[in-house]
């Protein structure tokens, strides 16, 4: 053998686990989405994946708990690199011109509708998230705000700013609902085409602008409330 073909034959056994490794997160990713976590087997996630060896979630992420937080860490560097250009927004802003809780609520969740925005994957991230929330035992909710919380950290002096009538524990408490509201209304967004409720089916398809500004109106709303 020579020695282009030995380096050619490393290279492609380094990279089968790589991409049976990826093929797993992606069929884990849509049938957490679709199902919930605890509404799909290994099993069948495996053979979604088109993986023929039935341990393959073992060797790559040892049991469903490692799964699953390997597909959240997926997600959250989706989010990333959005994340990213809103907190540059936030320290670019300065204090020349202060902040309202709307422009603030706008910039700091945008990372989330621009991942929903990004086609099924998107959705599929987004509905995950929505997913982890409700797992059993209360796993899932520490898992996403321990992703999410470093992130929304950085917003709490300007939100202190802005809602000083506020403690900081009812700071926190109505960040962290609003937070949830924002993963709940984005996954369901779609249901407003196939159940449509008081003419939000035509507003979506007309003005879908006015839909988000809505939603950005409601979460700002409950930031700044008394």
């Amino acid at each position: 053998m020579s020695e282009t073909a030995a380096v050619y034959q490393q290279d492609t056994a380094l990279a089968e686990p790589a991409e049976g490794r990826q093929a797993l997160l992606t069929a884990a990713l849509k049938s957490f989405a679709e199902h919930g976590l605890n509404g799909v087997s290994l099993r069948t996630i495996t053979a979604q994946a088109g993986q023929l060896n039935q341990s393959a979630i073992r060797y790559h992420f040892r049991d469903k708990e490692g799964l699953v937080a390997a597909v959240l860490a997926d997600v959250m560097a989706a989010l990333a690199p959005h994340q990213a250009q809103a907190l540059a927004q936030l320290t670019a802003r300065g204090s020349e011109r202060p902040w309202t809780m709307r422009e603030l609520t706008q910039v700091m969740f945008q990372p989330f509708l621009m991942v929903y925005l990004g086609g099924s994957i998107g959705l599929q991230r987004i509905r995950f998230l929505s997913r982890l929330t409700w797992q059993e035992g209360g796993k899932g909710q520490a898992m996403l705000v321990s992703a999410v919380q470093p992130y929304f950290l950085q917003y709490t002096a300007t939100l202190q700013a802005l809602a000083p009538h506020k403690s900081e524990a009812a700071l926190a408490l109505h960040t962290y609902l609003t937070v949830n509201t924002l993963i709940h209304g984005l996954a369901d967004a779609s249901l407003l085409q196939a159940h449509p409720v008081f003419g939000l089916d035509t507003l979506h398809e007309t003005q879908p602008g006015a839909l988000l500004d809505y939603f950005y109106d409601y979460l700002a709303g409950g930031l700044a409330s008394s």
